[in-house]
């Protein structure tokens, strides 16, 4: 069930989102994309970077930075079903400060080719 709070953290998310978005957009091979019915930015066909249900930024990076991020308690693993992905993580908005630069990281983790996929 989706709750007022969770829509308004979520608009709260894509409005974060949005404002990175423009930067992301200027580089090489990156536009955006919709994943799970939010906002998306990919490169080369391949998303990296989307907003959650409850407003945060979902990045894929390599798994041993995911653990990281983590045991820093900056993020959380993202679930698919009843697992949770190796290299898929979220950051809430009250850490946004740190969206920037994971965006990056995600996007360059992406476009390198060392995503499997």
């Amino acid at each position: 069930m989706t709750t007022d709070g969770d829509r308004s953290r979520r608009s709260r998310g894509i409005r974060a989102l949005d404002a990175l978005s423009e930067r992301f957009r200027a580089l090489p091979g990156v536009d955006g994309a919709t994943m799970f019915g939010s906002p998306a930015l990919k490169v080369h066909g391949k998303v990296f970077g989307f907003v959650g249900t409850e407003g945060e930024l979902i990045v894929k990076v390599p798994a041993d930075r995911a653990t990281a991020l983590v045991d820093q308690g900056v993020a959380e693993r993202t679930r698919i079903g009843r697992n949770a992905a190796r290299e898929w993580v979220g950051i809430s908005l009250e850490h946004a400060e740190l969206w920037s630069g994971l965006l990056e990281e995600s996007r360059r983790y992406v476009a390198d080719g060392s995503d499997p996929g």
